[in-house]
C-alpha cells in the first residue's frame, strides 16, 4: 500500500509538472499596420505649354484696417497658385528654379467710390482712368497656398487698381512637387 501511494504522488507530481511546462506551439502571424510613407518628390520641368497643368490664376484680396478697426481699402496680389492636388516640395534639399514672365494692363480708376470690401465690387464717379501696360518677371515662391504673386490691385474710396488681361508670356526652370 505504501508502495502505491508512493508510485500514485510520483505519477501526481509528473503530471503537474507537465501540465506547467512550455507548450511550443506556433505564433500566430503579426499583422502589421502598413507605414506611413511620405509623398515622394517629384521634379518638373516647368515650360509655357505645361504651366496651367500645375499652377492657375489667382487673385489675393488682403483687406487693410483703419484706426477704428474698419477696412479702409483691401489690397489684391495677382498670381499663380498650385492646383489642387499638388504642394510645394518646401525643402532646402531642393532649389526651384521657376521663373514666370507676364503680361497685364494695369488700369487705374480715380474718382469717388463706394466699395463693398466682400465682393470688390465698387460704384461712384469714376474722374480719370489710366492704363499701364506691365511686364514682370516672378521667381517660385512656395508660401501656404501662394507660390508666385505680384502686388498691385488696391481698392479704396478715391482709386481702384487692377490687373487686366493677365497673360503668362514665357515660363521656364523646374519645380519640385509632392502629391498632396
Amino acid at each position: 500500500m505504501k508502495r502505491t501511494l508512493i508510485i500514485l504522488l510520483t505519477v501526481c507530481l509528473l503530471l503537474s509538472l507537465c501540465a506547467c511546462g512550455k507548450e511550443e506551439t506556433e505564433e500566430p502571424a503579426q499583422i502589421l499596420a502598413p507605414q506611413e510613407t511620405p509623398n515622394p518628390v517629384f521634379e518638373v520641368k516647368i515650360t509655357l505649354d505645361n504651366l496651367y497643368d500645375y499652377f492657375e490664376y489667382r487673385e489675393y484680396p488682403a483687406a487693410v484696417k483703419n484706426d477704428n478697426g474698419g477696412i479702409s481699402n483691401v489690397q489684391v496680389s495677382y498670381g499663380l497658385a498650385l492646383k489642387e492636388g499638388y504642394t510645394a516640395a518646401n525643402s532646402s534639399k531642393y532649389k526651384d528654379t521657376m521663373e514666370i514672365t507676364f503680361t497685364a494692363d494695369g488700369v487705374v480708376n480715380s474718382g469717388s467710390f463706394d466699395v463693398d470690401f466682400a465682393t470688390l465690387q465698387y460704384s461712384g464717379t469714376v474722374t480719370s482712368t489710366e492704363r499701364n501696360s506691365i511686364t514682370q518677371t516672378l521667381k517660385f515662391w512656395p508660401k501656404g497656398d501662394r507660390t508666385t504673386t505680384w502686388t498691385f490691385g488696391n481698392y479704396s474710396d478715391s482709386y481702384i487698381l487692377y490687373l487686366e488681361n493677365f497673360t503668362v508670356t514665357s515660363a521656364k526652370g523646374s519645380v519640385y512637387l509632392k502629391n498632396s
